[in-house]
């Protein structure tokens, strides 16, 4: 169990274990949606470069 969560039940200092929380969980939210921005966005785009690369070798 990380501390600030254990000291968040345990310790008298609630503003700083709040302020911990929060910011910890902030940053874990931010990463979260900008890993599956662009992990989303580059899947697309390598499925339209397959696409493409397909689309010539049968043309030609």
């Amino acid at each position: 169990v990380p501390t600030f969560i254990y000291r968040f039940f345990t310790e008298s200092n609630f503003i700083y274990s709040l302020l911990s929380m929060t910011l910890s969980f902030l940053f874990t939210y931010v990463f979260y949606v900008g890993f599956v921005k662009f992990y989303r966005r580059y899947t697309l785009e390598v499925l339209m470069a397959f696409a493409v690369l397909q689309s010539r070798e049968t043309i030609s």
